[in-house]
């Protein structure tokens, strides 16, 4: 695991050893060490957990045996843990499945996707953590008629991921004998990619599901073995975004990674961010913006408009790709300053030049550097922010394992489909 973390613009008194921010969350600091040994808290214990790996896995290799197509139903939690997981660390040889995450009600989309498929070799993961989802109800639905008019065997074909407790998906499960994994009562959506959630899709995909429980177990080793609050990355940057919103009405915090396989990563952060830390009246809202892609749509109100701002830069290491080295023709047309660079050397001075022009604005800029895009940086990737919204959850005062605003329009909903009838 090597990620390197560096903070400009920010208040250094905010995260000193004396700073009440600090204090803070040294006092919670140590009821997260427990947690990392206590199984009531897996977000924190599952990294040096491996007793459940052999069972992903073997799930793994029965779903690849059969299947060239493999479509997860579930959405937020559910979904957006294992497709940053597949995106971050693939990609993979064709002799795994193609893993399609369905995490959006598409009435268009979804029946088209279905047409394009052989049903025979094609696997159904339904994931959803309280069995009544009504997004992944509605699509199983369908994926089951569709199974059961190609006259296929439904426990060939469908996985189900839900806690062990009556729900219409354990009904559903019993009914038609369909292979179950449990989803852990104490962990939420968007804290279980490291669960069975997010490790099952992924080790179907190719992933060293092993290698990213390694990455986020060193993460937490780090955090045990601090000697102080102030040497842990996670607790600097909840101190540092917090105080930023808490003092300077910083009230949005944008994510640049500057890697395209960090893509569904920034959406996962999102998610994780808005989710746990958006109640009560306070919270910064996430936002994620590809590099360089969003250098062309959004650069410009980052550099010349509101100043309510954080920005949290992620680059990788260099990988030299002798294939990828510009070629001499570019110098006939005038453009013979990027011959022999590679597209990387155009990333990096695109991130560079960006994140040193948001700081020369005097705004609160912080950047993540990873050695590579690997199963053992992505798990502690993870890791660090788990711990920070956790951290920043003791810095606001809110219970960042809740989501009651969520569960109110999950009600509403239910209320007007009854209607619709």
């Amino acid at each position: 695991m090597s990620i390197t973390w560096n903070y400009e613009n920010f208040d250094a008194a905010v995260t000193s050893a004396n700073s009440s921010y600090m204090n803070i969350l040294a006092d919670v600091l140590p009821s997260f060490i427990d947690g990392a040994s206590d199984s009531t808290v897996p977000v924190l214990s599952l990294p040096s957990t491996t007793v459940d790996l052999s069972e992903i896995a073997a799930h793994a290799s029965r779903i690849r045996a059969t299947s060239e197509d493999v479509l997860v139903l579930g959405v937020g939690g559910s979904s957006l843990g294992g497709q940053a997981l597949i995106r971050a660390c693939g990609p993979y040889s064709d002799d795994h499945p193609k893993v399609t995450f369905l995490d959006n009600l598409a009435p268009v989309g979804f029946p088209h996707l279905l047409s394009t498929l052989n049903p025979g070799h094609t696997h159904i993961i339904a994931i959803s953590k309280s069995g009544g989802t009504i997004d992944t109800h509605a699509q199983l639905a369908l994926a089951m008629k569709w199974l059961q008019e190609a006259h296929c065997e439904l426990k060939d074909h469908i996985t189900v991921i839900t806690e062990p407790k009556p729900s219409a998906l354990t009904k559903l499960a019993d009914l038609h004998d369909l292979p179950r994994l449990g989803h852990s009562i104490l962990l939420g959506g968007r804290y279980s990619v490291l669960s069975n959630v997010g490790l099952l899709p992924a080790a179907i995909a190719g992933v060293d599901i092993a290698r990213v429980r390694a990455g986020a177990k060193a993460v937490i080793e780090q955090m045990i073995s601090a000697k102080s609050i102030i040497d842990i990355p996670a607790a600097v940057g909840a101190a540092h975004i917090i105080s930023q919103h808490k003092q300077n009405k910083i009230n949005i915090s944008v994510m640049l990674p500057y890697a395209d396989r960090l893509s569904k990563f920034g959406e996962w952060y999102c998610q994780l961010w808005a989710e746990s830390l958006g109640k009560e009246g306070v919270g910064t809202t996430p936002v994620i913006a590809l590099g360089p892609l969003d250098q062309h749509s959004q650069l410009q109100l980052y550099m010349e408009g509101t100043r309510d701002k954080s920005y949290s830069f992620i680059t990788i290491d260099r990988v030299d790709d002798p294939a990828m080295h510009l070629p001499q023709t570019l110098s006939d047309i005038g453009m013979g300053s990027l011959t022999g660079l590679t597209l990387h050397d155009i990333v990096t001075a695109m991130s560079e030049g960006t994140r040193h022009a948001l700081v020369e604005t005097g705004q609160p800029v912080r950047h993540a550097h990873l050695s590579a895009l690997n199963e053992e940086n992505i798990g502690a990737l993870f890791m660090h922010f788990f711990l920070e919204t956790l951290f920043g959850g003791a810095l606001l005062g809110v219970d960042p394992y809740s989501q009651p605003g969520v569960e109110r329009c999950k009600i509403l909903a239910k209320e007007f489909l009854e209607k619709l009838k």
